[in-house]
């Protein structure tokens, strides 16, 4: 199996990571059940395949496209003590070709596209802290927010993680994972956050495009299963239970009661019965949930990887949306916004409009950092401004306090 690692945000890499990205570390955004977005290389390892002579001494399929058989299969092997990684690329008539250097994994999630994992070589700091996916059709690797689309393709649904440090009466606690899920309008491309959990909750999409969650009630001091309207931006309560997985096709829920005994039960979302199932019901439906691979042929294990011909890969970031300054246009990974609050990355406008910026405190729990402009200044802090992915977002209203008169956001149709 091919080695993966991540890397825990600690307070010490947060305070540096706030504005700029931590040379030498690829973005990091990961999804409990899904597997990473991006995955990290120690320095030690060999960045480039072309000169390999070493066999592989380890293989896996990485992906199979449902739609036209392609097979990928990540590899790795060791040279002179040190580790190479590649994408090997093998097409239904048989072909093989090995992707360019710098990418190094291809692996499925439950739903959307496959992401893919790249060595710091390939990775050139973008805007944020986003993962990487791969679009069969065009044969291209996008970083950027990696949608999950509502079967009415109306809405997508983004779930994104990251550690966050409290700060409480003693000073920083321990840093606190943060789930958070965002829903993106298709007609509109408004992006908003429309909750956040310090838990896994397994949103995915129901087959009448709702979203279905597992949440902790406060109230009740249970897990609870609930819905969620994107057209409503409601949420209708299902049952006080654990949810343990959602088939979309077969419209069932199973879970479990909140008691001691977790007896697995399918609840129809169509029907509205529930009936227990047995063990192995469960790991049937289980399996249902993912597609196998096991019995996909491996390649031949003496193959020679740096003889095979390379695919150059189109790599693209995402611009989601733009921002007119003054009528300066400034693009943005994205805009977010976040309880009735729209929210603008700093890194891309301070670059475009040359800010000076001026760390004054840069410990992550309690940061400060002046912004200057011509005569114009304003102090970011964790009263004023937030972070997502360690990169710092302001709103309007302080853009006007840097003395700029006209802004307008709106959605980059083109997306780069």
């Amino acid at each position: 199996m091919v080695r993966k690692s991540c890397t825990i945000f600690v307070m010490a890499m947060l305070s540096f990571m706030l504005l700029w990205p931590l040379s030498g570390y690829a973005a990091a955004s990961e999804s409990v059940g899904a597997v990473r977005a991006v995955m990290k290389q120690a320095p030690s390892e060999i960045e480039t395949v072309s000169g390999v002579s070493a066999r592989f001494d380890e293989q896996q399929v990485g992906y199979v496209d449902p739609d036209s058989g392609t097979i990928y299969y990540n590899i790795s092997g060791v040279q002179d003590d040190k580790r190479w990684y590649s994408v090997v690329e093998k097409s239904p008539d048989g072909t093989l070709m090995r992707w360019e250097d710098g990418f190094s994994a291809i692996y499925p999630v439950m739903d959307g596209a496959p992401r893919v994992s790249i060595l710091p070589s390939k990775y050139s700091a973008g805007d944020m802290d986003q993962g990487f996916y791969y679009d069969a059709a065009s044969s291209t690797v996008y970083e950027g927010n990696a949608y999950i689309i509502s079967p009415d393709q109306r809405w997508a649904l983004y779930e994104n993680s990251s550690y966050t440090v409290p700060l409480g009466e003693n000073g920083p606690e321990q840093p606190q994972r943060e789930y958070r899920y965002w829903l993106k309008e298709a007609k509109t491309h408004e992006l908003q956050e429309i909750f956040t959990s310090p838990s896994y909750t397994g949103a995915t999409w129901t087959a009448d495009s709702q979203i279905i969650v597992q949440r902790y009630s406060e109230q009740a001091k249970q897990n609870e299963i609930v819905l969620f309207d994107p057209n409503t931006l409601k949420w209708k309560f299902l049952m006080n239970a654990s949810m343990v997985f959602y088939l979309r096709d077969r419209h069932l829920l199973v879970y479990t009661n909140n008691e001691p005994t977790r007896q697995p039960n399918a609840y129809d979302l169509n029907t509205h019965r529930t009936r227990t199932i047995s063990t192995e019901e469960l790991n049937q439906l289980s399996r249902e949930r993912w597609t196998s691979y096991k019995d996909v042929e491996e390649l031949d294990p003496e193959l020679n990887v740096s003889r095979l011909p390379v695919k150059s890969m189109v790599f693209t970031r995402h611009r989601e949306h733009k921002v007119e300054i003054d009528g300066q246009i400034v693009k943005l990974p994205y805009a977010l916004q976040k309880n009735g609050t729209l929210w603008l990355p700093v890194r891309p406008m301070a670059e475009a409009l040359s800010w000076k910026i001026e760390p004054i405190q840069t410990e992550a729990a309690h940061y400060q950092y002046g912004i200057q402009q011509d005569s114009s200044r304003i102090e970011l802090q964790n009263t004023n401004s937030i972070v997502i992915h360690n990169r710092l977002f302001i709103t309007r209203g302080q853009l006007q306090s840097l003395g700029y008169k006209e802004i307008e956001v709106s959605p980059n149709i083109t997306n780069k």
